[in-house]
């Protein structure tokens, strides 16, 4: 049945499985939904008159996962560092408080008013 399926929808065969993994988008999910396979199969239709084609969209989809990823690092990157500078900020600002009232406090002999 999935033989007949896959000539069907014109896909070359033998299909590495990476390549049928990657094209499916499945490659980090332990389920399946129809939509998932349904649309891998439709991106890889038509490749058995063009072998070439399998071989790219694998480089195009393997690329996207890597641009996707290296994203998210630099997200993760900038928002630690944002982090770290607004609790430097806070930081700072409660020093300056504190000199402030430790500052008023010797003006006012001793006493903070209230």
């Amino acid at each position: 049945a999935t033989q007949e399926l896959l000539h069907a929808f014109d896909i070359g065969l033998p299909l590495d499985e990476e390549i049928l993994l990657v094209a499916i988008d499945c490659v980090h999910k332990k389920e399946v939904s129809f939509g998932d396979c349904f649309h891998g199969l439709l991106r890889l239709r038509g490749t058995r008159t063009d072998p070439m084609s399998q071989a790219l969209q694998f480089d195009i989809r393997n690329s996207r996962d890597h641009v996707v990823a290296a994203v998210d690092g630099a997200r993760r990157a900038v928002r630690a560092g944002m982090r770290a500078s607004v609790s430097r900020l806070g930081d700072a600002a409660l020093d300056g408080a504190e000199d402030v009232l430790r500052l008023i406090a010797a003006c006012s002999g001793g006493r903070l008013p209230h």
